[in-house]
C-alpha cells in the first residue's frame, strides 16, 4: 500500500479506540480484538489487532506526533515464513529510525514476524524502498490489514460487517469514529437494547487511553 493513502497518526489513533470501543460493547466476549493503552516506560500509546486469523497489527503513537505501524500478514507473499528458516523480507527494516526500534513487536524472546513496517516521522509517512514480488496486489498485506483504519466509511463498513450492525445504526457508528469515544447517547444509539446496563458498558470503555 502507498504511504500517501495513509491519514494522520491523530486520525489513525481516533479510528483505533473507536474499534475498541465497538470490540467491547458490540462484541459479548471475554477477549477482545482491538487494544490501546499508554506505555509509561516508552512514553507511548500502544495498540494491537488480532484479526483472529493469523495476522496482526501493531501501532505506537508519540506524544511529539510521530507514529509506527507495524503488521503481519500471514497469507502475504511476503511472509518470513517463505524461506526456512523464516526471515524477514530484504530490508524491511533497514532505514527504520533508532527511536522506533525498541518497540518492534516482540514474541517471548524473539521478534514478532513482519511482513510491512511504516512510520511518520518529521511530518511524513515513510517506509523502506523495497523490491515488491511482481504481480501482487497487496504482496505485504497492508493494504488489507490497515483498511479498517484508512477513513471512517471503511471503518463503518468494517464494524457493520465484523459484528452484524444493522444498517440502522450507521449514523452512530460515524458519530463514535467521528469523536473515538462514545457517551451514554451514542451507546443507546449503538446498542438499544443496553439500557440495563449502560453504566457498566460506559464503563468498560472509560479506561481506554486518547
Amino acid at each position: 500500500m502507498k504511504t500517501d493513502a495513509l491519514p494522520s497518526p491523530r486520525s489513525l489513533l481516533v479510528r483505533w479506540r473507536a474499534h475498541c470501543i465497538f470490540d467491547r460493547l458490540l462484541y459479548e466476549r471475554d477477549y477482545h480484538d482491538w487494544h490501546l493503552e499508554a506505555e509509561a516506560d516508552h512514553g507511548v500509546l500502544s495498540g494491537t489487532f488480532d484479526n483472529g486469523s493469523g495476522d496482526q497489527l501493531y501501532a505506537h503513537w508519540f506524544a511529539d506526533g510521530s507514529c509506527v505501524l507495524w503488521g503481519f500478514a500471514h497469507e502475504a507473499p511476503m511472509t518470513p515464513y517463505r524461506v526456512d528458516p523464516p526471515e524477514p523480507w530484504p530490508g524491511l527494516l533497514a532505514t527504520l529510525p533508532e527511536r522506533f526500534k525498541p518497540l518492534q513487536p516482540m514474541e517471548g524472546p524473539e521478534p514478532a514476524p513482519l511482513t510491512f513496517a511504516v512510520w511518520m516521522s518529521a511530518g511524513e509517512w515513510t517506509r523502506d524502498p523495497l523490491e515488491f514480488p511482481l504481480d501482487e496486489a497487496d504482496p505485504d498485506g497492508s493494504k488489507d490489514l490497515l483498511e479498517p483504519l484508512l477513513s471512517d466509511e471503511a471503518a463503518c463498513d468494517y464494524t457493520c460487517d465484523m459484528y452484524e450492525v444493522e444498517p440502522s445504526r450507521r449514523e452512530a457508528i460515524l458519530a463514535v469514529l467521528a469523536k473515538g469515544d462514545a457517551d451514554a447517547e451514542l451507546l443507546r444509539g449503538l446498542c438499544p437494547d443496553a439500557t440495563d446496563d449502560l453504566e457498566k458498558r460506559l464503563a468498560d470503555i472509560a479506561d481506554l487511553p486518547h
